[in-house]
């Protein structure tokens, strides 16, 4: 199948959305949220901090899809933690 431009303008957009949570996810592992900041995040992706925004809208925002995958684990234990509880 032959791709077209859009189809590969996509992809690339795809890749370095990633590489910028993936950054943002090594960063918040290693050295805690607070070391997460627009330009450290988009130093290890590779990127300068103005092409950060051109994909999301601020710090928060790469935050949260960063710490997502810890959202399945939270889910997963909720119910167990508040199974004796009344109230």
């Amino acid at each position: 199948m032959i791709q077209n431009s859009t189809d590969r303008a996509l992809r690339r957009q795809q890749r370095t959305v990633l590489y910028f949570i993936d950054a943002a996810r090594d960063i918040i592992k290693k050295e805690g949220t607070k070391a997460a900041t627009i330009r450290s995040v988009a130093d290890l992706a590779g990127y300068t901090s103005a092409t950060l925004y051109n994909y999301f809208d601020n710090l928060n925002h790469i935050i949260a899809l960063a710490t997502m995958n810890y959202l399945d684990a939270y889910a997963g234990e909720t119910p167990k933690a508040v199974s004796g509880l009344k109230s």
